[in-house]
């Protein structure tokens, strides 16, 4: 039985991630390289109730799995995550919030200040 992720794009991020943890030593990204490798049944679906309930105005959120739209969004804060579900995308725009794909920071390869992990 073959063990792991088959999506050449998670395999890509994977890779990625793994390069920055052996570059800045983070803690992290480490924690993002190990939810990666997680079959897809593993990973962890967010509300937006969860994200407004556990975070402020204008924090960093890093969800480890995807954006699910079940709850309203009362402030703004900058996401990133795995996933989002077109109705959640829709009501994170509606509030103001910035919502991005966990590709980019793979890309900037820098950690934003005072983050929270939720999944």
């Amino acid at each position: 039985m073959k063990k792991g992720t088959t999506s050449y794009h998670t395999q890509g991020l994977i890779n990625d991630f793994e390069k920055l943890y052996r570059k800045t030593k983070k803690p992290l990204f480490e924690r993002i390289v190990n939810e990666l490798k997680k079959s897809a049944r593993q990973k962890r679906d967010i509300n937006i109730s969860k994200i407004n309930r556990y975070s402020v105005e204008g924090s960093n959120v890093i969800v480890l799995g995807k954006v699910l739209s079940s709850g309203d969004m009362n402030h703004k804060v900058n996401i990133m995550a795995f996933y989002y579900s077109k109705s959640a995308m829709e009501k994170l725009v509606k509030s103001g919030s910035n919502a991005k794909l966990i590709d980019e920071l793979a890309k900037e390869g820098k950690i934003p200040q005072k983050v929270i992990i939720l999944g």
